[in-house]
């Protein structure tokens, strides 16, 4: 009777390690994770203010669907105040180019003669601002008859190129801001009336058909390796899971602490991706990893 109880007792010994519950607790094949979007940030090009705001949080999207809709009269007046800049910039350096005209040069010089006549007869007090306005004339029809320096035509031209690019700019320049790719709106951080820097964060959007798990293994169990499938549960989905596949596995960069030593992570960063469930884990919260048998 004895020996009938000790063999029992075996058999059902061996049966529970073979159970799919005493499996999942196997150390190293069980693991928690943050459930990771792919997201993509969208801005302004340039500064601008907003007129419209034309989605909200939540919203799907196709690729190209209008998203903001910026100050178009605001965006004009820059235009206009580039197009008027290229304009003067142009016809500064084509006079520079051309050089003084003969008559512009003829009064120059009829102002020197004038100065010098009057200097003759001019009395010892008016003398010294004569004499000051005489040298003026004097330099300024020199100047002229010999035409701009090349300094001042590299100037010139420096800004007639620098023009014509702030006016190709704002020539570029969105009127509105759309979604470069089909996705979910993650977030909206801006609202009409506001103004925004270049390159602010206005949308965020979701890729809906990438979704993933980052989990710090530690210690790293046989099995986890690239390729390999991994259950996702969810406190959040109670009685589902979804299949998921191992990424990548990484060490971490060792962080150093001023006055000691590198401090070398004791565990491996694995990143798995969600087969399944994309449009019902929420991003942010926290699931629980089996690796599949």
């Amino acid at each position: 009777m004895r020996a009938m109880s000790r063999l029992a007792l075996v058999l059902g010994l061996a049966l529970a390690a073979c159970s799919p519950t005493a499996a999942s607790k196997t150390p190293g094949t069980r693991a928690h994770g943050v459930v990771v979007a792919k997201v993509l940030q969208l801005g302004a090009g340039a500064p601008t203010r907003v007129e419209r705001v034309l989605v909200t949080a939540g919203a799907k999207v196709e690729r190209d669907t209008p998203l903001i809709q910026f100050d178009t009269a605001w965006l004009a007046a820059r235009r206009a105040s580039a197009a008027a800049e290229v304009a003067r910039a142009t016809a500064e350096l084509a006079r520079l180019e051309k050089g003084t005209r003969p008559e512009e040069l003829r009064d120059l010089r009829a102002r020197c003669d004038e100065l010098a006549a009057r200097l003759k007869t001019a009395t010892d007090a008016e003398k010294p601002v004569l004499e000051a306005e005489f040298a003026g004339a004097e330099a300024r029809f020199g100047l002229a008859s010999k035409g701009a320096r090349k300094e001042e035509l590299d100037a010139a031209r420096a800004t007639v190129l620098a023009a014509q690019a702030r006016q190709k700019e704002l020539a570029l320049e969105a009127e509105e801001l759309r979604a470069p790719m089909p996705g979910l709106v993650h977030h909206v951080a801006i609202e009409p009336g506001a103004s925004v820097a270049a390159h602010e964060v206005l949308v965020t959007l979701r890729d809906p058909a990438r979704l993933f798990v980052e989990a710090d293994l530690a210690p790293l169990g046989p099995g986890w390796q690239t390729g390999a499938t991994v259950w996702i549960t969810s406190s959040l989905l109670s009685g589902q899971r979804f299949e998921g596949r191992v990424l990548e596995l990484t060490v971490p960069t060792p962080t150093t602490e001023p006055a000691r030593e590198a401090v070398r992570p004791t565990f491996v960063r694995a990143r798995i991706e969600a087969l399944d469930g994309r449009d019902l884990l929420p991003p942010g919260s926290t699931v629980e990893l089996d690796l599949a048998p």
